[in-house]
């Protein structure tokens, strides 16, 4: 950031300070001539042409000098906003990655800004619903959430084995993809918050005839809580695993992305 503000802060100050001229002096003498009762006897052109022909006389230099210094902090400071902004949004955040082909995105294997979750409720293990599941994606979505976004893969294992999710859609009352989504969207709302799901967005694709769900997951401005009964908890989003933050070590990363 610092080599595109020092780079782009002469042209800035050059170009903030003309611009403040060339409006500053004509508005001055426009005000000039309205106080003195002149103002119709001097057109909009002729006003501006004047007063910038004015502006590098002697009586109106110590006028230029501030006009000019005001533009070009005004300048530079467009320049420095300009610049964060750019550093900031110049690469598309995890959550907004484009892959052409899934298959090589499950490829990479999880990390940091990608997780696999066997499936939303049913557990294959007991043959049977275990919302306990649904329990540990709500705690991926909030360490996500909570550090820089990423996307979660449900309906592929640890390994990468593309397993589906037809086995949750029988376990819903909307047996299709709407009635996932529906489903994701009531899990941000009953562990996160409902002020919290428009960090998720969730789409399908169909991988070797099975269907994968892609949960988009957004990072959050305010920190997000996981809620464990009556309990809030914390959590965060490091290498390819969540992990829960004592009270000391959350107060800290709060405060931390205060600064960013």
């Amino acid at each position: 950031m610092r080599r595109l503000i020092a780079t782009s802060w002469i042209p800035s100050a050059t170009l903030g300070a003309f611009i403040t001229i060339s409006l500053g002096h004509p508005m001055l003498e426009w005000i000039h001539l309205w106080r003195s009762g002149e103002v119709a006897d001097s057109s909009v052109i002729q006003t501006i042409i004047s007063s910038i022909g004015n502006s590098l006389s002697a009586d109106m230099l110590p006028m230029t000098a501030a006009l000019a210094g005001f533009g070009a902090i005004v300048g530079c400071a467009s320049a420095w906003i300009y610049a964060r902004r750019g550093s900031n949004s110049g690469k598309p955040s995890p959550s907004e990655r484009v892959f052409d082909d899934l298959r090589s995105l499950i490829s990479e294997g999880e990390h940091e800004s990608l997780e696999f979750k066997s499936s939303l409720r049913w557990d294959r293990k007991l043959g049977k619903v275990n919302k306990h599941l649904e329990a540990v994606i709500a705690k991926t979505l909030c360490g996500m959430m909570n550090h820089k976004g990423g996307m979660l893969l449900i309906g592929v294992d640890d390994d990468g084995q593309i397993l589906g999710i037809e086995k949750d859609w029988e376990m819903l009352k909307h047996s299709n993809r709407d009635g996932f989504e529906q489903r994701i969207v009531a899990l941000v709302t009953s562990y996160l918050g409902g002020q919290n799901t428009g960090a998720v967005r969730s789409e399908f694709h169909c991988v070797e005839e099975k269907t994968i769900a892609v949960v988009r997951i957004k990072p959050t401005h305010e920190p997000v809580f996981c809620k464990d009964g009556n309990l809030q908890r914390y959590y965060l989003r490091a290498g390819n695993t969540t992990r829960e933050l004592d009270t000391q070590e959350a107060l800290a990363h709060i405060k931390e992305r205060d600064k960013t």
